[in-house]
């Protein structure tokens, strides 16, 4: 067992060692599962979803550091309800995403309540999006957004998370304020590998994406 340990660290080490700089993804760099037809890429750069769902990840790299910087400009038309049943507006991370039923989401909260919220979806057994809500797990605590850093008023914020493998040791910066830390729990994190991506639900965002990528 110590000599597995170990070889897990050294991997680990070598992994973060081989990473690039910062790479802004474009609408061409990503596979979008839900939400195609109302997102595009602006004359600026950005881009913008406008529909109650997007769902995407980056088509190229893994990553355990990704930003996305975004402005809220309103609800977006025709919103649906989560597969929970709760109504809310969210914009965020999709990190580690194996796949649409294994990975872990970085979720800044807008309505009803606003707070940085981190869950980690795990239904090892299912391949695609046919487990629906199931295997949901919060990882505590969540964290209300202080006043001075709301994203309602469509101010343009930051949100980035980066992972330390080494320690399973995630890290939650809004506005570059460290909002959130804690350690992932090791058996939901066992063998979960992915790329980086984006949700949203129910707002009109307008957004940059950009990793730090494995190469």
């Amino acid at each position: 067992k110590a000599d597995g340990m170990a070889f897990l660290i050294a991997f680990s080490t070598l992994l973060m060692t081989f990473q690039s700089t910062a790479r802004e993804l474009t609408l061409a760099d990503l596979n979008i599962s839900q939400g195609a037809e109302n997102v595009r890429q602006l004359a600026s750069g950005l881009i913008e979803i406008a529909g109650p769902r997007l769902r995407a990840t980056d088509k190229a790299f893994v990553s355990n550091t990704a930003e996305l910087s975004f402005a809220f400009r309103g609800m977006a038309e025709g919103s649906v309800p989560l597969e929970s049943g709760a109504d809310r507006v969210q914009m965020g991370l999709k990190m580690f995403a194996a796949n649409p039923c294994n990975l872990v989401y970085v979720m800044w909260r807008l309505f009803p309540e606003e707070a940085i919220v981190v869950s980690i979806k795990r239904n090892p057994e299912t391949l695609s999006a046919q487990c629906g809500n199931s295997g949901y797990t919060n990882v505590s605590p969540s964290v209300p957004v202080p006043a001075g850093l709301s994203a309602r008023s469509g101010l343009r914020r930051t949100l980035r998370a980066s992972y330390d493998p080494r320690y399973r040791m995630l890290t939650v910066r809004a506005e570059n304020q460290v909002l959130w830390r804690g350690q992932l729990p090791a058996h939901l994190m066992a063998g979960l590998m992915g790329p980086a991506g984006v949700r949203s639900d129910n707002g009109i965002f307008r957004f940059r994406l950009s990793t730090w990528n494995y190469r």
